[in-house]
């Protein structure tokens, strides 16, 4: 959420005469690089919260040198109530 709110006031910030001038940006380029590492940290979390969800035995799977069992999320056995 932060990642999108920031990319917004980016966009505002840069591309109009909406925002008063001392809320406007002067240094573009420190600001799209700030928000280009948090939209990669929050893609590269959500990806190892999926893998996590899916693959509960992916980093043991992948030091023994086997593919890992994933399974759709809510399929997995260790959650069912039998």
């Amino acid at each position: 959420m932060v990642a999108e709110v920031g990319g917004l006031y980016i966009l505002i910030a840069a591309g109009t005469a909406i925002l008063p001038q001392p809320f406007r940006l002067t240094r573009y380029r420190l600001w799209m690089r700030g928000e280009l590492v948090l939209l990669v940290l929050v893609l590269l979390l959500g990806m190892m919260t999926y893998v996590g969800g899916t693959c509960p035995d992916f980093p043991r799977s992948i030091a023994n040198s086997s593919l890992p069992k994933c399974e759709p999320f809510g399929t997995d056995s260790r959650f069912s109530p039998n």
